[in-house]
């Protein structure tokens, strides 16, 4: 694997070690496969029958690939696993299970990446360990080494995409198996990372500890409920180093899973989907199971989104899409499932009483619609070109011929996303969903290839890291939830969505926070509805958390409640969101204070309510040219932040930039107090009492021309993100001048800001944006030329 992970493997026995950076991290413990009713494990029922040594080259590189083949231990040859095996052996006995190593040492893609396979030549039948939370296999096991250095973790577990992490010291609260997902390790001084997931199949392997030892043994393996592992069967893990900290380490482990899958990580000016460039309509908040007349299942719901567009119109809020939740298709009348899913006004009943596609015309605007687990008595279920898996309440399509059916009808009436929900009931409520190696894996890949076919993007909620992961065969999901659903009144952790960020954009989704109220005043007061008499004392912080994490923003204010002053801080006048180059998320050294300073070990997504949250992102012109974003949330402690703490991929500016931090206040005054920003002269930021301290701070790069020294601020006060590509799309910095070539809607004013640091006093300039929809901002002149 190179110099930085090293897998040394002893042919004679099976045996292997890793080192990272050098340093021994793991040993290893015996393979081992349940065959029979019974463990059979490395010199304790298989030996090592044969050792192929091969090279290749796939779509990572060049590899080198090291396979052991484990055969059953004849009774009468208790001693023969401790002979030596034939190398290329052409007699060796039938394995029952090969175990490869496949490293890539010189290799641009992955540089530091070696892959642990298991094969299944002949299959197994009748296996099954009786829990999908333990491995029915073994390989690879890891032991630490003793003499290892003290490792932190972090764990990506259950639903929301792993929300509900684990982090501490290894293996502090490590909880594995089916909900589990991709494992950072790291030392204390950041010098290497290691990260550890499954590699392909992603629906079927999982890891877990198998002994509480004071080694904390780790296996990974197939997922225990699996009843028969088809012959020829194989998956593999994939671990992958960096000296470059935490979230270098995720995003080289990301970037060999894209390159190995021919995918590349979009950005928010490249994406192609509406639903994350653009502002959007989300009826989960104020009218989720609230319809304007009605009760909350027969409702008129059309009527209530139509007047939430004539609202909007009113106040000129440019919604590009409506999102309408499960009430669509009476989610609660059919057993918390869905029944019927299409544009039937038969069906739709009051809910929609002229039908989907009248409504997507009235408004304007197409529709993303949400989806759930599927109810066993839907009429789909009985349709036998369908395929659908029936048990107890619950029903999962498995042909592509049922979702060609739903995504071609939604295509009539103007869907744009679905919102697939549910994915953890759906898995967990289905025994065939845990106990086939396919099941699970047709379900997305049949949903997601149709999706695609018909121009539809998917966003994933209640999905579990593996879903996560399989993502990367398709290229429909465009998004996933990042954290807990939003609910006004006891949402102090829903807007912690940074470090599931980290996991999602590494592998190319965009994180969704879940939707907010702009308003502090806003209330519902029908009784017995959702959000019945709730308030949301802290819009800004959700604001802030939604824009800076680069995906989809979509408030759910009531008509006549609106805060546009905060809303249109995320957006241009024509709806298009201004953001950061990337999500936030949580500077490295968050993590070492947490965990090596502090001792804190983190159970859950819900426990980040104990420490608060430090995230960084950017956006990049150049190496000189790039504008850091530092945002502090009810931090425990005040906290310093130095420019190390800024995201390596962005800070590679010259060694001369002098740097200045700015707080994005919330004023629509310009005020502005410029520091220095240096490891000499830190950003303390404060620690907080509540979610509502939220601390936003620009990180602005010193420039100069002939005229003297200057910060550019761009949209500030006005927008959240005042430094984004959606509305610069070009600047250049000569002697004379700086020139910025700004976006926007023909006429729209865009008010720019400057500060003279010779003069020391901000400067405000208004540019209009010309009948191209371009205009050039000309500093210091100030002059604005339309195009």
């Amino acid at each position: 694997g190179g110099h930085l992970l090293s897998v040394a493997v002893n042919t004679t026995d099976g045996s292997y070690s890793i080192s990272v950076a050098g340093s021994d991290w793991f040993d290893s413990g015996a393979s081992g496969v349940f065959i029979g009713g019974a463990w059979a494990h490395a010199g304790a029922g298989l030996e090592l029958s044969a050792v192929r040594e091969e090279e290749g080259e796939d779509a990572l590189g060049p590899f080198r690939l090291l396979s052991l083949w484990w055969a059953p231990s004849p009774p009468s040859a208790a001693s023969a696993a401790a002979r030596p095996p034939p190398l290329r052996s052409c007699l060796a006995p039938s394995p029952v299970l090969v175990t490869t190593f496949r490293a890539y040492a010189n290799s641009s893609a992955a540089p530091s990446t070696v892959l642990f396979g298991q094969f299944f030549p002949d299959g197994i039948q009748s296996t099954g360990v009786g829990s999908y939370d333990a491995p029915l296999s073994h390989f690879p096991v890891l032991e630490v080494h003793t003499g290892a250095p003290r490792l932190g973790f972090l764990h990506y577990y259950n639903q929301m995409g792993g929300d509900e992490y684990q982090a501490g010291i290894w293996p502090h609260a490590f909880k594995g198996g089916l909900k589990g997902g991709p494992i950072l390790w790291f030392d204390e001084s950041l010098n290497a990372s290691l990260v550890y997931s499954p590699f392909s199949f992603f629906t079927v392997p999982i890891s877990a500890r198998i002994a509480e030892d004071p080694r904390s043994t780790l296996a990974s393996g197939i997922q225990g409920n699996i009843t028969a592992v088809p012959p020829g069967f194989f998956f593999e893990m994939v671990m992958s180093a960096s000296t470059e900290g935490i979230n270098q380490a995720m995003m080289g482990w990301g970037d060999a899973l894209l390159a190995y899958y021919g995918k590349s990580r979009p950005t928010p000016t490249s994406t192609r989907s509406l639903y994350v460039k653009y502002l959007g309509y989300s009826t989960t908040g104020f009218y989720f199971y609230n319809p304007l007349q009605g009760d909350e299942d027969e409702g008129n719901y059309q009527e209530t989104v139509l007047a939430v567009k004539e609202y909007s119109d009113s106040v000129s809020i440019p919604y590009r899409y409506y999102l309408i939740d499960s009430f669509w298709y009476g989610e609660h009348i059919f057993g918390n499932a869905v029944w019927l899913w299409e544009n039937n006004r038969k069906f739709l009943r009051n809910r929609f009483p002229d039908g989907l596609e009248f409504t997507r015309n009235q408004l304007e605007a197409p529709l993303a619609a949400h989806m759930g687990r599927w109810y066993a008595n839907s009429p789909y279920a009985f349709k036998s070109e369908y395929d659908f898996i029936r048990e107890g309440n619950t029903a999962l399509p498995q042909s592509t011929i049922f979702w060609d059916h739903i995504f071609s009808n939604a295509s009539s009436w103007g869907l744009n996303l679905l919102k697939q929900d549910h994915m953890n009931e759906q898995i967990e409520e289905l025994s065939a969903a845990t106990s086939d190696v396919d099941v699970v894996r047709r379900w997305l890949l049949q949903q997601g290839e149709s999706a695609a076919a018909h121009g539809i993007d998917v966003m994933y909620c209640m999905d579990f890291p593996l879903v996560v992961l399989n993502a990367l065969e398709l290229s429909a999901p465009v998004a996933s939830r990042a954290g807990n659903d939003y609910v006004p009144n006891v949402a102090h952790y829903n807007w912690k969505i940074q470090t599931t960020s980290m996991f999602l954009w590494s592998i190319g989704l965009f994180p969704y926070k879940d939707t907010f109220y702009s308003s502090t005043e806003e209330r519902v007061v029908k009784p017995g509805v959702k959000f019945s008499n709730y308030t949301e004392p802290y819009p800004r912080t959700h604001a802030i958390a939604s824009i800076l994490s680069a995906g989809p923003v979509a408030p759910s204010d009531g008509i006549g409640h609106a805060n546009t002053t905060l809303i249109f801080q995320t957006c241009r006048r024509d709806g298009l969101l201004l953001k950061p180059d990337r999500p936030a998320v949580p500077a490295d050294s968050a993590w070492t204070q947490l965990i090596f300073d502090d001792h804190l070990t983190i159970r859950s997504g819900q426990g980040e309510t104990d420490h608060g949250h430090l995230s960084v992102t950017y956006t990049a012109f150049d190496p000189l040219l790039t504008w850091h974003y530092v945002f502090g949330g009810n931090l425990r402690r005040d906290t310093k932040v130095v420019p190390g703490d800024l995201l390596r991929e962005a800070s590679k500016r010259p060694a001369n930039t002098t740097l200045y931090a700015v707080e994005i206040q919330d004023t629509s005054e310009l005020v502005v107090s410029p520091r220095l920003f240096s490891d000499a002269e830190p950003l303390e930021v404060p620690r907080g009492r509540n979610y509502g301290d939220a601390h936003l701070y620009l990180i602005a790069p010193l420039l100069s021309t002939s005229a003297g020294r200057f910060l550019f601020l761009g949209e500030l006060p006005d927008k959240l993100v005042p430094v984004s590509r959606q509305r610069i799309t070009h600047m250049v910095v000569t002697e004379k001048d700086m020139a910025v070539v700004i976006e926007g809607q023909e006429g729209s004013d865009v008010h720019l800001a400057a500060y003279d640091m010779d003069n020391e006093k901000p400067l405000s300039f208004t540019c209009t944006i010309g009948p191209s929809g371009r205009s050039t901002f000309v500093y210091p002149l100030g002059t604005c030329v339309q195009q």
